[in-house]
């Protein structure tokens, strides 16, 4: 037992790009027993997928994973990084923009762009050059926590923003993928590539039912869980999915039982939230339009692969 809290702070009051002020933007270090105080880990700055990014408090919560008898701590932001560290001496063991780049490492225009939230241009194609320099928030990283497969020496995590605004409402559907797998010790992708530019999960071009860049707007704002070799994850569709550790093949669906959204992809909410599982069953929760708000769906939990 190492005796220690782990927990994720906000941004800071004025806000401003990273490195900001104090224990903002961080994961601060306590001790369980005392509450003292034993250091902090700021998100680097240089992992921001634009330099203008600002507003980019953690939307989730540290996991703690042991990877060959290191304690790790995990943590996602909304700038879009994924960052890894010691949970004892706080070092930065890796860190991963989340958001896809070109193969020639330059970022994609329609992916986080910086400008005017105005009605009356839905999704506008700014120029790169000016996005990195125009101060904006970054819709489209991560809100979500990682769940851990220790079996498979895996993380999962959410991706894609609420779907309120018109600049960049949800998610880049056409480059980003709604969860990301990653390898737990060196943080790259943990299912195969393909060929494209940039490179997007290849099962998602060999099933033509897997819901990976199909929907535009459709996030990942959830968390996703792990069981019997499968991952569920929760979308803004309202939807709820089963993927396949191992590669990413879709399993199962269910995009009907929810409800509809309460104002469309863009301009209402209707987030499925979730999953959760207890014992053999997995449940998903959503607000959907019409009815008393909510609904919760209960399913049974598929038997592990053998």
């Amino acid at each position: 037992m190492l005796d220690r809290l782990y927990c994720a702070t906000g941004n800071p009051q004025p806000d401003g790009r990273l490195p900001t002020f104090g224990y903002s933007n961080s994961v601060v270090v306590l001790r369980g027993a005392t509450g003292e105080f034993i250091g902090a880990v700021q998100i680097p700055a240089a992992s921001s997928y634009r330099p203008s990014d600002v507003d980019v408090d953690i939307g989730g919560s540290p996991t703690l994973f042991d990877v060959s008898g290191r304690k790790l701590v995990g943590i996602g932001c909304k700038n879009g990084a994924y960052v890894t560290f010691d949970a004892t001496s706080l070092e930065i063991v890796a860190v991963r923009q989340l958001l896809p780049l070109h193969r020639d490492g330059t970022q994609i225009a329609t992916v986080d762009p910086h400008g005017p939230d105005d009605p009356k241009d839905i999704g506008p194609v700014i120029p790169n050059a000016w996005s990195n320099v125009i101060d904006g928030e970054n819709y489209s990283g991560t809100y979500s926590t990682a769940a851990v497969c220790t079996a498979a020496g895996k993380l999962f995590i959410g991706l894609g923003g609420n779907n309120y605004h018109d600049l960049s409402p949800g998610i880049d559907a056409d480059s980003t993928p709604f969860i990301r797998a990653l390898d737990w010790s060196t943080l790259n992708d943990a299912w195969s590539l393909d060929d494209g530019d940039p490179p997007r999960y290849a099962i998602a071009a060999q099933q033509a039912e897997n819901p990976l860049y199909r929907m535009g707007g459709e996030s990942g704002l959830s968390v996703p869980a792990v069981a019997n070799d499968v991952v569920f994850m929760a979308t803004t569709r309202v939807a709820l999915y089963a993927f396949s550790v191992e590669d990413g093949s879709l399993m199962w669906a269910d995009t009907d039982n929810f409800g509809a959204q309460t104002g469309g992809m863009s301009g209402g909410y209707g987030y499925c939230m979730g999953p959760a599982i207890a014992g053999d069953y997995v449940v998903a929760g959503a607000l959907a339009a019409g009815g008393s708000g909510g609904v919760l769906n209960i399913y049974t939990l598929p038997a592990a692969e053998t």
